[in-house]
């Protein structure tokens, strides 16, 4: 309705009924590259600064793999994280020779090339990546909420001395790299934000099997035993049916996306007492104004997310989660207060809040995982110097910003 004269609007599609469905003029079928520029690309990103001409044996197998691309762009882009700077012959004819090129198409579309970059990929990216087919396609994914998930879930192993964080960031760099991810920046705070192709997507959805469960609305899904990763993603239902997930006793993730503020206002104690071995749990969104005793039977949770809820308190026992990570609360307009003793939260590395809240400064001694940022206003309700040697902020060496 406010286009110029003369507009028009391009669809592109990869399936042939949408294209005749949408389409106003005759559909053109966009052809593979060729296999002269997927060579060229291929090149561009396996060979050090472009250049095969040293390696001719290697250029001879590599322009058998392409080949097998079929001219399809994202693969050519995507083998190339397997054989960037590897001068073995022998990796590279494995490669050639691998059964999975052999394999049809899936319905699906997952296509062999994409799974065989799959296949090579080192187990701790394996995780990661499988993990992420919970979020729907064309989800975007920020950095300091996605290393986070994946600490909790266990996923980033320990290296050296470095900081957790930096090596779960080193993790989605590598996936990056590898054209699992692609990342664009936001136009509102310029930080990066990833995204998965479609059908990147899909071969997750694939590998992870039934062990991940994205429910949405208006599609069936069974809730079988051995799932242990759930999202809950549907924008009109009534009520959230926790009834759902009791008997999942081996759940390890649960989190409800998009959730609309009227769909929950109450989250009955028997969640927490069925789902013992939880380790991550997004409640964000939701309408409830507090959280039942028995979330002390969680011993196992690393990753809670309260935000834009309307609790008004936490209860005392959250204090007894000592193997929280991440406690997010960011926009909970009705938080008066936290408990007392939140210091007991050794291993809390994440406390993103979204309004000022009374507390003693000296409650950071503990903390000295904290990272980002952090604000610490009305200083002048602090009575003595003591408590501010006690909160060791020098110790907390990740720190980027202070505002005092």
């Amino acid at each position: 309705m406010v286009g110029a004269r003369g507009s028009g609007i391009l669809v592109t599609t990869r399936s042939q009924i949408v294209s005749s469905i949408m389409g106003t003029v005759l559909s053109h079928f966009l052809q593979g590259l060729s296999d002269v520029d997927c060579w060229s690309l291929f090149e561009q990103r396996v060979f050090l600064q472009g250049n095969s001409n040293a390696h001719p044996n290697l250029a001879v197998i590599g322009k058998e793999i392409v080949k097998k691309c079929k001219g399809l762009l994202l693969a050519v882009k995507t083998l190339p994280g397997l054989l960037f700077s590897k001068l073995d012959e022998e990796e590279w004819i494995a490669i050639l020779k691998s059964d999975i090129w052999d394999l049809p198409e899936e319905r699906n579309g997952v296509l062999p090339a994409l799974r065989l970059s799959y296949h090579h990929l080192p187990s701790h990216l394996k995780q990661c990546y499988a993990f992420c087919s919970i979020f729907r396609k064309g989800h975007k994914f920020k950095e300091d909420v996605l290393v986070p998930l994946w600490m909790a879930e266990g996923f980033v192993q320990p290296k050296g001395n470095k900081q957790m964080e930096d090596v779960g960031s080193e993790y989605l760099a590598d996936l990056v790299s590898r054209s699992f991810f692609q990342y664009e920046y936001n136009n509102w705070d310029n930080q990066k934000e990833y995204t998965m192709h479609d059908l990147i997507h899909d071969l997750a959805q694939s590998i992870s099997g039934v062990e991940c469960l994205r429910m949405e609305e208006g599609k069936s899904c069974a809730v079988v035993d051995k799932v242990r990763h759930v999202s809950y993603d549907w924008f009109s239902m009534e009520a959230v049916h926790f009834e759902a997930f009791y008997n999942l006793e081996s759940l390890r993730t649960l989190l409800l996306l998009s959730i609309l503020k009227n769909c929950t206002k109450h989250v009955p104690r028997e969640l927490f007492i069925n789902l013992r071995r939880i380790g991550v749990l997004d409640l964000s969104g939701a309408d409830i104004k507090e959280l039942p005793v028995s979330v002390e039977n969680l011993i196992h949770l690393r990753y809670l997310d309260l935000s834009l809820t309307q609790i008004e308190r936490l209860p005392g026992s959250t204090t007894s989660l000592y193997n929280l990570q991440t406690l997010k609360l960011i926009d909970c307009s009705q938080l008066v207060e936290l408990p007392s003793d939140l210091s007991n939260l050794v291993n809390l590395r994440h406390l993103p809040l979204g309004k000022e809240i009374g507390h003693g400064i000296n409650e950071l001694k503990d903390m000295i995982n904290l990272r980002g940022e952090i604000c610490i206003s009305l200083l002048e309700n602090v009575v003595n110097v003591d408590e501010v040697k006690e909160a060791e902020l020098k110790s907390k060496r990740k720190l980027q910003k202070l505002e005092l």
